[in-house]
């Protein structure tokens, strides 16, 4: 045991893991990373900018897409990139839409949206679109989360927490009669 915890230090000390591991141990490495590699690759499909690039890969980091498997009140959680939504005569592309169908409760529909400085709040009329674009979006029973890019960019893992977080918080148990 002695030894084993003096090769880990070495390890750690080194940054040289590879030296250490038996092949069994690289292979299965091996593998896992490239799980995550498709995962990731996944993630960011469709995404428009590189803020939902990054937003997506932490949303997948944190496990969002699975948080049905241990949480008793979420049956089906989906992430959609690039969605359109109609309200009325218009028209709304949102960066994410997340329906989660939670049992024995409401089904709710998120929308997230990364939100960099450029595209919407450069201008008053930006601003303007973007508040009427929400309020639209509220109507029609969407929760919305915003991000702007500056904090994707700053903590993009504490948003994709957020998220989660905000998603976990909208569970309750109602008691069938």
């Amino acid at each position: 045991m002695e030894n084993f915890v003096k090769i880990t230090d070495e390890i750690v000390e080194n940054n040289n893991v590879e030296d250490y591991l038996i092949d069994e141990l690289k292979e299965h490495i091996g593998i896992l990373f490239n799980k995550l590699n498709n995962n990731f690759i996944e993630a960011i499909y469709n995404c428009k900018s590189p803020i939902e690039q990054l937003l997506a890969i932490e949303m997948e980091r944190v496990g969002l897409r699975y948080i049905n498997l241990y949480n008793p009140f979420i049956e089906i959680i989906d992430i959609e990139k690039q969605i359109e939504i109609k309200c009325g005569r218009k028209k709304y592309r949102v960066d994410f839409q997340i329906p989660v169908i939670y049992k024995n409760q409401k089904n709710l529909m998120f929308v997230v949206e990364c939100d960099g400085y450029e595209f919407h709040q450069k201008t008053k009329a930006q601003v303007e679109y973007d508040n009427k674009r929400q309020r639209d979006l509220q109507k029609l029973g969407y929760e919305i989360i915003k991000f702007s890019g500056t904090e994707i960019w700053n903590d993009p893992y504490g948003c994709a927490c957020e998220i989660k977080n905000i998603i976990l918080s909208k569970c309750q148990y109602i008691k069938e009669d």
